[in-house]
């Protein structure tokens, strides 16, 4: 949820899109860091005077360059004064995309006019595409929507371990729960999001016929 901090408020539009990431079965580790990032354009907006479901081209391009630009607050007292850390365009991208989703999100129900949501995306054409994408007869599928407020990062190999390496993590951990955790990833692939969320519940018969055959 999201909530004004001075009325305890819930923003109802802001609560309404988490509640949709929740019924398309994402985990509570993403409704939990979709929520932060959407306080923190609400506070924007606040501070800004901007209205939400109408920010501009202005608006969303001044937000994007602030989210690099702000220091952010140091995480201990014991670094100097002179230490400065600031968010990176990845975590700025990161931010703009769930900002694009509530705005889309909110133009789906009449909360923001087609005029915001057409400022999100931009058409690009792609010069150089990925391996067996198609790209049209006629080219025409090199010709797609971009979106528009999006800083230009180089995107980091994937790196994994050896399974020597990831025994060595499993023995150093003190606590068994963190061991569990490194060894199902290491056995399923699965994200630590994935892992951390709650599991599927069975459908009742399936409960049923469990319950009877253990009173069987």
């Amino acid at each position: 949820m999201v909530g004004e901090t001075r009325t305890y408020a819930l923003h109802l539009e802001a609560t309404g899109y988490l509640a949709a990431l929740r019924a398309r079965g994402c985990s509570p580790n993403t409704e939990r860091v979709y929520a932060g990032r959407l306080a923190l354009y609400l506070n924007y907006c606040h501070m800004r005077r901007l209205q939400w479901n109408a920010p501009g081209f202005t608006g969303l391009s001044l937000l994007q360059q602030w989210l690099v630009e702000t220091p952010l607050p140091a995480r201990t007292t014991l670094l100097t004064s002179h230490t400065v850390r600031c968010r990176s365009r990845g975590t700025a991208n990161a931010v703009m995309t769930v900002v694009g989703e509530l705005l889309r999100f909110g133009a789906l129900h009449g909360w923001v006019s087609s005029q915001t949501t057409d400022l999100l995306a931009q058409p690009k054409l792609l010069r150089f595409t990925p391996p067996g994408y198609d790209v049209g007869e006629r080219g025409q599928y090199r010709h797609i929507q971009a979106a528009a407020f999006r800083f230009k990062t180089v995107q980091a190999g994937y790196e994994d371990l050896s399974p020597a390496q990831i025994r060595y993590m499993i023995a150093s951990l003190a606590r068994a729960r963190d061991r569990f955790l490194i060894a199902l990833l290491a056995r399923t692939g699965l994200r630590i999001g994935e892992a951390l969320g709650p599991a599927p519940r069975r459908p009742a018969s399936a409960r049923l016929l469990t319950h009877r055959r253990l009173r069987d």
